[in-house]
């Protein structure tokens, strides 16, 4: 509305940024409005710190708006102070090129690059959807860059308990497609001991008779809800199938 776009035109640079993050956050469809903001924004963009910015991407990701202006100013910008983003910061930059199809080999490497830097602070979270953004893009050089080491920090520090499943099998997943078994043994047994075995098994029972039906259901849910599993991924859908028997062509 005409009064919200006045608000906004008195904003300081962080509450531009906030505004379009609850706007995506929200699911609330204005492309006028965030089509104000990005004119706002690309005059203020020397100002962003890079929780700004990454908000930014994101929010106009989350939309899908591929506002080229305003991405283009924000790449321009964040490209020479990358050094100062957080792990998750890098993580919802490259997640939000991969969202609108953008593929800017140079700015992906430095992310790509800055990510690599910041390998010890970074969660499951973090390495998961910066390993999809690259693999989603076809980044098939800057995946090797950052894999093998990505793939020992899961093995040797990342959690692997509590809700943290959807992030191990996305990681997973690219893994398994990017890097050759022998490099990811140690990687591959944590991932198996944790979350691959007790799916399969799970799902075993599911699928047989020895566990009354209902209550091999009820292990299941509660495997998914406790693990946070919504999905096993293109490659391990298809080991855990090949596990119960079902042949795919």
């Amino acid at each position: 509305s005409a009064s919200a776009m006045s608000k906004l035109s008195e904003m300081h640079h962080q509450d531009l940024a906030n505004t379009a993050w609850s706007i995506a956050r929200m699911g609330i469809s204005n492309e006028p409005l965030m089509n104000f903001i990005a004119s706002r924004a690309i005059r203020m963009l020397s100002d962003f710190d890079p929780l700004g910015i990454s908000n930014l991407f994101w929010a106009y990701a989350k939309m899908e708006l591929k506002h080229e202006p305003l991405l283009a100013a924000m790449s321009a910008a964040s490209l020479s102070n990358l050094n100062n983003f957080s792990a998750q910061h890098l993580a919802n930059t490259a997640w939000s090129f991969a969202r609108l199809a953008m593929s800017d080999e140079p700015f992906l490497a430095a992310i790509a690059a800055g990510a690599i830097r910041r390998l010890k602070e970074s969660t499951c979270f973090d390495l998961s959807i910066l390993v999809w953004s690259l693999d989603i893009l076809n980044s098939s050089e800057l995946l090797g860059g950052i894999l093998p080491d990505a793939v020992d920090h899961f093995a040797d520090e990342l959690e692997d308990g509590g809700d943290v499943g959807m992030f191990w099998f996305d990681f997973a997943n690219v893994v398994a497609m990017h890097v050759p078994p022998k490099r990811r043994e140690a990687f591959d047994a944590k991932f198996f001991r944790s979350f691959l075995e007790p799916v399969e098994s799970t799902l075993l029972n599911l699928s047989g008779t020895e566990v009354p039906h209902a209550q091999a259901l009820d292990s299941w849910q509660e495997l998914l809800h406790e693990r946070q599993i919504p999905y096993l991924g293109p490659h391990y859908t298809g080991t855990v199938l090949s596990q119960l028997g079902v042949r795919i062509v």
